[in-house]
């Protein structure tokens, strides 16, 4: 269908490559969200009380980058994932990815408030989204020094090093549990190829 020179792609009930890829785009959102949602309801439900479910949802929002390094520390210590259950695998990529979303999301935050100030440039996503990385890894730190602080586990200047670099680390671990998830599914493939 040809409207004022510009095509489109329509199919038979109207809908485009464009928004099939937007919805699986939402709906695996979704779905990810469903399973820590799930997960969470669980623990909550086994205790018998709503607070467990609001302190891992919401830490796992503010403390996005402890989770993220949480989660590829699990992986990077148990080797290999593919042995549990399937829930647990199921669950262990979900978080993983929810971690990474959460980062992700903050940054899109941070980024579109800079956009918003009079000290910056309209059009200019670089600055904006270096902004909202900086500003990001410096509410991750001072989020992760808090809670730490009242959970006792910070007693010297060593503690509080560490609970500093947890940002930063938390990517590098990121890297070595994704090498430790793809190698055995990548072993599989030459397997069946061969």
């Amino acid at each position: 269908m040809s409207i004022l020179g510009k095509q489109t792609v329509q199919t038979a009930g109207g809908l485009t490559l464009k928004g099939i890829f937007k919805f699986l785009k939402f709906g695996s959102l979704f779905i990810i969200f469903g399973i820590v949602f799930a997960k969470a309801a669980i623990d909550s439900y086994s205790q018998k009380s709503f607070v467990p479910i609001i302190r891992e949802i919401g830490g796992k929002l503010t403390l996005a980058t402890k989770e993220l390094a949480d989660q590829s520390t699990a992986i990077i210590e148990s080797g290999n994932i593919y042995v549990n259950s399937l829930w647990n695998i199921i669950t262990t990529y979900a978080e993983l990815i929810f971690a990474v979303l959460a980062i992700y999301a903050w940054i899109k935050l941070f980024a579109w408030l800079w956009a918003r100030t009079p000290y910056s440039w309209p059009g200019n996503s670089f600055e904006n989204t270096t902004i909202g990385v900086i500003v990001f890894a410096v509410f991750q730190v001072l989020f992760i020094v808090v809670v730490k602080a009242f959970a006792g586990e910070i007693h010297d200047w060593n503690d509080a090093g560490r609970a500093i670099a947890i940002p930063f680390i938390a990517f590098f671990l990121l890297f070595k549990a994704i090498v430790i998830l793809i190698n055995p599914v990548s072993k599989q493939i030459e397997n069946l190829a061969s």
